[in-house]
């Protein structure tokens, strides 16, 4: 249910966060974001007439094999979900060529199948002959859908993302890297000077976690964020940072709770839930 929860926000917030870039962004360079890229490919590798030696002459495609290929259409669904496979459908003809029945001897789901079925039907048929009489006739269609997935690499790849939380009665740090190694070190600052009560754990998370959050940080173009942001009409008592670094970079922007742009609240709001999502063990001593 966490997890759940945890995408609906991610999705919601990236949502909001994209509504207002345009305007809060004008001047902000490409997205640096990888883009997937899908290349499908359905051929026919097989088709059995049933009893076919009993025909004089074969049922057919009223063109050719290539028609029926050309009516074939990936699923987009199918695509971004990585489905591929072998199709097999049995269908019969009637004496006009037409389809009557249609059964599905092998399925890979996905809309595939309905893909597949409504290529056929689209096809027109001439019909099996026995002499010069029209007949029934079944036939079987074996179709694989293939998909090769390329992913477009960004061009800043972030190595690590740090978060800090800084009041006067408590001081967080968070720091994530995309290896899947998580800190956490909270610093109780209520007791006498000197004597701070200092907390450490140590954890591990999914590497397509820390993917997600870099891919987004870096979409609301943070690296044109401004260094700091604060309220004109009074001082503020906490303090919110994240620091992004890369081979190449260092982000470093902090916040008082005033005259943020949507898309460094949207990041704040996503890394302290994402908390959750991380297995933690406390530091021994």
């Amino acid at each position: 249910m966490k997890k759940q929860l945890y995408l609906l926000s991610f999705l919601i917030l990236l949502f909001i966060s994209n509504a207002f870039a345009q305007s809060e962004n004008d001047n902000c360079p490409p997205l640096y974001t990888h883009s997937t890229i899908y290349i499908p490919k359905i051929i026919i590798t097989k088709i059995v007439i049933q009893d076919s030696s009993k025909y004089s002459k074969l049922p057919q495609i009223v063109t050719n094999l290539d028609s029926l290929t050309e009516l074939l259409v990936y699923p987009e669904i199918a695509k971004r979900a990585g489905v591929q496979g072998e199709i097999v459908i049995q269908i019969n003809l009637d004496g006009n060529g037409k389809i009557v029945n249609r059964k599905f001897i092998k399925t890979i789901g996905a809309a595939c199948d309905e893909a597949a079925l409504d290529a056929l039907r689209k096809s027109k048929f001439y019909p099996a002959r026995i002499g010069n009489e029209k007949v029934n006739s079944e036939i079987n269609f074996w179709f694989n859908f293939n998909l090769t997935v390329i992913v477009d690499e960004p061009d800043i790849l972030l190595s690590e993302i740090i978060y800090e939380d800084n009041s006067l009665f408590n001081y967080k740090k968070m720091k994530l890297d995309n290896l899947g190694s998580a800190s956490y070190i909270e610093l109780d600052k209520t007791a006498d000077a000197g004597n701070e009560i200092q907390t450490e754990i140590k954890g591990t998370f999914s590497t397509d976690i820390f993917e997600r959050l870099s891919e987004f940080i870096l979409s609301q173009c943070f690296l044109n964020f401004e260094q700091s942001y604060s309220p004109s009409f009074s001082p503020h008592s906490r303090w919110e940072t994240i620091t992004v670094r890369s081979d190449s970079i260092k982000k470093r922007v902090s916040s008082s709770g005033g005259g943020d742009p949507v898309g460094l609240w949207a990041i704040i709001y996503i890394l302290r839930n994402i908390q959750d999502e991380i297995n933690w063990e406390e530091v021994k001593e």
